[in-house]
């Protein structure tokens, strides 16, 4: 005869209060995991918007002809032509050296704001040097978590900054 002492296993309710626990953990871990996925779209996204305005200054330099960076807020787009501001949101506009030179933001959850620009809505790096005078400025790229600032300086020079939350490998503004 067996007693109480002698069972092995688990009863029924042991098992359903563990499975209980660990389904609050994965709830918990889940919502954390979806924010530090969102911030680490929003960096990779900032720093791909610095090394396409670093390319774009390149290529002014390499090519001696004034490139054109534009920004379209409704499309979520970054273009750059050699022939002017393009509409990068049209797949043949924005072109250098016969190349298509677009970025669009493909996350629903980013989106551009706050566009400081000298020019409404667009950069100009010159031929000569690559410098940005006249057409420098700064745009935020926008999450619900933080605000990542792109800031384009007179001399062609472009860095990224955090205005609003917390992410590490971004400095403050």
């Amino acid at each position: 005869m067996q007693t109480a002492f002698n069972r092995y296993g688990y009863t029924l309710i042991e098992l359903m209060i563990v499975i209980a626990i660990m389904s609050i953990l994965a709830t918990k871990t889940f919502a954390s995991y979806s924010s530090i996925q969102l911030k680490l779209s929003q960096r990779t996204t900032a720093y791909n918007i610095e090394d396409f305005l670093n390319q774009a200054r390149n290529n002014a330099i390499q090519l001696k002809h004034d490139i054109y960076v534009s920004i379209q807020e409704s499309d979520n787009c970054l273009g750059a032509s050699a022939s002017g501001p393009c509409d990068c949101s049209s797949e043949y506009s924005c072109l250098i050296n016969s190349k298509n030179y677009r970025l669009i933001l493909d996350n629903k959850q980013l989106s551009f704001n706050e566009l400081t620009l000298a020019q409404s809505t667009y950069f100009k790096f010159e031929k000569h040097l690559g410098i940005a005078a006249g057409y420098n400025g700064s745009f935020a790229l926008h999450s619900s978590l933080a605000d990542v600032r792109v800031i384009l300086s007179g001399l062609g020079r472009s860095r990224v900054c955090l205005d609003r939350g917390n992410m590490s490998g971004i400095s403050s503004c």
